[in-house]
């Protein structure tokens, strides 16, 4: 008896194992066959700040400037995350707007610390470069005023700005929770997400990056696709909405 139990969950193991390699390769296939219609089309070359935790020492020759705000003094990415980010937007593997200039601007310190002040730093860095896009994979359940004036005045101008929100369901996350801001989130586990006002990215399904998984990728990705909807010009760019532009995102990978 014990030896037919022992054949049985042999038998399931190896079932579930095939069906999730199924599901791996199934989603990977999705997200590549969005990746290759968005780059048969015209993409301006916009700029793209990525905020976060820098980026690793083989992609900085690819980007167009970086600044460090943390204590660390080095731009390079010691937790990885800033890095996945970058190669969900430019890299040749993973990215969706290669035509996009990059700015990398690293608020996490490799202790994986942030704080607002160097979050507003780099914010107020995006108003005087000519960004066009922010891409925010960071979360707080904190408000900050000097946070949301900057956001206000970057908004005001035109630069629109993508924040992820927490994967932590219960609180609201900043900055994801200001209307200036487009707070992306891609699981639908959490009701308590249904009730603020985020954006909801159906990507559950397919896996934007094979480390990074939920609500930054998300966030990511739909920076590097918005650039396909936008110009370098701000003024021209205030003439499109946080919800057309999130619109244009969701056609784009019906």
């Amino acid at each position: 008896m014990k030896r037919k139990r022992k054949i049985v969950c042999y038998f399931c193991c190896i079932f579930f194992c095939i069906i999730s390699l199924y599901k791996y390769f199934f989603s990977m296939t999705q997200y590549e066959n969005i990746r290759q219609n968005m780059l048969k089309k015209e993409s301006s070359n916009v700029r793209i700040a990525i905020i976060d935790s820098g980026i690793s020492v083989e992609y900085i020759d690819e980007c167009e400037s970086f600044k460090d705000f943390t204590s660390d003094n080095n731009i390079i990415d010691k937790t990885g995350h800033g890095t996945s980010m970058y190669e969900i937007i430019h890299s040749k593997k993973w990215g969706i707007a290669p035509n996009a200039r990059i700015s990398i601007l690293k608020v996490t310190t490799s202790n994986g610390k942030t704080s607002f002040d160097d979050v507003i730093k780099a914010l107020k860095w995006c108003e005087n470069n000519n960004v066009n896009i922010v891409s925010m994979s960071l979360a707080t359940s904190q408000n900050n005023k000097d946070m949301y004036s900057e956001i206000k005045k970057m908004s005001n101008l035109g630069i629109h700005i993508f924040s992820a929100v927490s994967n932590t369901s219960g609180y609201l996350s900043y900055p994801a929770e200001y209307k200036e801001v487009i707070g992306i989130y891609a699981w639908q586990t959490f009701d308590f997400y249904d009730k603020a006002d985020y954006y909801f990215l159906p990507v559950n399904d397919f896996i934007i990056h094979e480390k990074v998984r939920g609500n930054s990728a998300a966030t990511a990705f739909c920076a590097a696709m918005a650039s396909y909807h936008l110009t370098e010009s701000n003024e021209a760019n205030k003439e499109i909405s946080n919800l057309e532009l999130f619109e244009y995102i969701l056609e784009d990978i019906e």
